[in-house]
Parts: structure tokens; sequence; C-alpha cells
């Protein structure tokens, strides 16, 4: 599931988290010390069709993103954004050749478009985007929009709809991780809370792809919200060798 690996994430990663979020915060103390916070709800669908081992991804994140303009240049933000990223897969018969489909599409969306129940038990997407018009996007995590997503419009033309509701089983789940960052006198405590629902209802209509409805053995969704708090002890300065200004 995606939100498990949003917490392997390495010290300077960490790092580069707070030193972001700190900018703010910079004053006369001319330290980077304080609570921080940074919150995050997705939604994601994956369906495998059996009759031809094809698969169709759906992720919908709204987080802090790094974003890349289309004509280039460098890295902007970070800044809350609602991301789309869509995937559709069909092997070839012979694993020695290419699949016989292999599409991509990462589009920042309105706000919006994306809709998330507070306790988790449903979410939609409704949205219409360009496959020749979306942004490069980073997370400011580091962790990339959807696993497995090579490109912006990848095998997808002009406008596509993407369609999508997620209805929740009525149960929550709840994870909770700890842990301090040190890096030389740098000292910052984090503590993570996921909170998630696992869909057992997903439809979903894309334009140029098969439409697909259902749950579990061949379709799985989950809506999550998820918070990471890092407070960082004393001046909090970063060296550069840390990877901070010093």
């Amino acid at each position: 599931m995606g939100w498990l690996r949003r917490f392997s994430v390495s010290l300077g990663v960490v790092v580069s988290i707070l030193a972001t979020l700190a900018v703010a915060s910079v004053g006369a103390s001319g330290g980077l010390g304080g609570r921080f916070v940074l919150n995050e709800v997705n939604a994601n669908a994956s369906y495998f069709n059996p009759d031809d081992g094809s698969s169709t991804n759906i992720s919908v994140d709204r987080q802090l993103f790094y974003f890349r303009p289309r004509g280039g240049g460098a890295l902007q933000g970070p800044q809350l954004m609602t991301v789309l990223s869509v995937s559709y897969f069909i092997p070839n018969a012979d694993p020695t050749q290419p699949p016989v489909v292999n599409q991509a599409l990462s589009a920042i969306i309105p706000d919006g478009d994306f809709v998330i129940a507070n306790d988790l038990g449903s979410a939609s997407v409704n949205t219409v985007v360009d496959a020749g018009s979306c942004a490069g996007v980073i997370a400011l995590n580091g962790v990339q929009p959807a696993k497995g997503v090579g490109g912006c419009g990848t095998g997808f033309t002009g406008q596509i709809a993407v369609h999508a509701t997620w209805t929740g089983s009525g149960v929550v789940a709840t994870q909770d991780d700890q842990g301090t960052a040190r890096c030389g006198s740098f000292v910052a405590t984090t503590h993570n809370t996921v909170k998630s629902q696992f869909s057992h209802n997903v439809t979903a209509n894309i334009t140029e792809l098969p439409a697909f409805s259902g749950g579990a053995p061949f379709v799985f969704g989950s809506v999550a919200n998820i918070e990471s708090v890092n407070i960082v002890a004393g001046p909090g300065i970063i060296s550069p060798a840390c990877g901070g200004k010093g």
C-alpha cells in the first residue's frame, strides 16, 4: 500500500522536509527549532483483469508538492496541490517483448475535483485533464505521486475524463509511528499517524480505458489521512554536513 512507503524515508529526507518547512520561521533567533506538521489525504485503487492480465491504477493525492513547469526549469514550491495519477498496462504474451499497452498520466487537478469524507468512508474524483499539458511533480517527502507512473501523458492523448468513487468498509485502521532523527547536533522527534479505510467497492470510468467496478479479489482500494508531526529540539540548526546551511 502506498502509505507504507511514505514513512520509509532517510534522515536526509527528514532534514530536507524540516528545513523547507522552517524557512518561514527563521527570525531573530536564527534557528529552525519548532513544531512542524505535514498533512496528506489520498485515495488509491488498483484493478486486475484476469482475462488479459491488464491492470489499471488510480491515485489521487493532496499534500505539499514541488513542481516543475511544463516548459522546464527549476523545481518550484512546495505548494499544497492535488495530484491525479493514472496508469494502464497490458503485458505481452511474450515476456521478452514490450508490453502491448503501457499508458501513464500524472497531472495537477483543482482541489475541488477530489472530495474525501472526514470519516474516510467515501471519496470521489471527477475531473478532466489535458494529457499534453500537465506538470512534473515530486512530493515534499521525495515520494513520487504514484508507483509505476513513468511519465506525464505517456500513451494518452487529448482530454482525459476521470470519474471514480470509493466506498469504505466502515472500519478505520490506525497506525502510529514514532522516532528520532539525528545528525550532528541536530535532533528532531517524529510522530506519524495514518488513518485509512479499506474500500469494499470502487467504480471508475476513464476516457480511453475499460471501466471497472467492484472489490476484492480483483479491485482493491483505500482512502487515507496522514499526519506527520516533527518537533525540532533547541535552535534546530542543521549543519552543512547534514544538508543544511548552518
